[in-house]
């Protein structure tokens, strides 16, 4: 039969062959099941960290044993790591100094173990409170403080922002302001900014006039805050795979003139749901549009000339 243990399951098999002991009697020592030592000599599950001092004591290893059985500790420790970033190594050593569960982690920062599991791997920010709440919970060193903080703010970093949420923060750092000075400007939430700034959601098309118009931006950041508005709206382009080329069209110049589709429905004379129908072939689009968009638009000539292109194919 093959060996599917883990080095630390050898590790044991071979203490329990030397003292001549069944799995039953290790189990009854560390006061677990016999099926649940099974389970971690398999590497199902994980051997608390105290097992150190405890095996080390119930068994009298010497210093070379002691020294194997760290090894074979810090090799299944170090596969968790894999997947967490500087902070979740951080906090999932800090657990495990004090063989406290996530759960148990979870419960003292007062979030729940889904969200401390995020953190760790980097899918969501930790937050600033945790700068103060973990040194005092857990009653870190003044080093330990220091890699803490270096951890949290690297989550912060601009390394993370788009280059819309760039542009935001260093207007706010120009008009001294905070997030939550911006968010009120701009009539959204704290977390719906800081998530459209991130990446994870996309800015409104009228952000453009309406950060232009409260912040009083000049031509050339004009410019630059459409161009990363714009970018944020080019990236689903998989969602573009129901439109014809006559939505595809529509949609490009949308964007170019950070329009939404109510504003391009509302000069078209019709309804949103009626333009997104024309738009994904439901229905054809009227002829007397070439000249329309055309003259609403002020669309050169290559660009008309695609434009009846569009409307030809989707009439078709």
């Amino acid at each position: 039969m093959a060996n599917n243990k883990t080095d630390f399951g050898n590790f044991c098999l071979g203490l329990r062959k030397k003292q001549n002991e069944t799995m039953t009697d290790m189990a009854r020592k560390l006061d677990i099941s016999r099926s649940h030592l099974a389970a971690i000599e398999h590497g199902e599950y994980k051997p608390p960290l105290r097992w150190k001092e405890k095996i080390a004591e119930l068994y009298s290893l010497n210093v070379e044993q002691q020294k194997e059985l760290e090894k074979c500790f810090d090799e299944e420790y170090a596969k968790s790591f894999e997947d967490l970033t500087d902070l979740g190594v951080f906090c999932r050593k800090l657990r495990l100094s004090k063989n406290e569960s996530a759960h148990a982690m979870a419960r003292r920062l007062h979030i729940t173990t889904t969200i401390l599991y995020k953190v760790e791997q980097g899918k969501t920010r930790p937050p600033l409170r945790w700068k103060k709440e973990i040194p005092a919970e857990y009653s870190l060193t003044e080093e330990q403080q220091e890699k803490l903080k270096e951890y949290i703010d690297k989550e912060y970093t601009e390394a993370h922002l788009t280059n819309f949420g760039k542009f935001c923060r260093e207007l706010r750092q120009y008009n001294n302001e905070l997030l939550p000075d911006m968010a009120r400007k701009l009539n959204t939430s704290v977390y719906h900014l800081s998530a459209i700034e991130h990446g994870k959601k996309r800015p409104p098309l009228r952000w453009g006039k309406e950060i232009a118009s409260v912040y009083a931006l000049d031509k050339e950041q004009q410019l630059e805050l459409n161009k990363y508005i714009g970018q944020q709206h080019m990236k689903p382009l998989v969602k573009l795979f129901d439109l014809t080329y006559f939505g595809i069209f529509c949609w490009r110049l949308r964007v170019q003139c950070m329009e939404s589709p109510t504003d391009m429905a509302k000069r078209l004379g019709v309804s949103p749901n009626h333009l997104a129908s024309i738009a994904r072939g439901k229905y054809k689009p009227p002829l007397e549009w070439k000249r329309k968009i055309a003259d609403e638009y002020s669309l050169n000539k290559e660009q008309q000339e695609e434009l009846n292109r569009c409307i030809d194919l989707a009439r078709e």
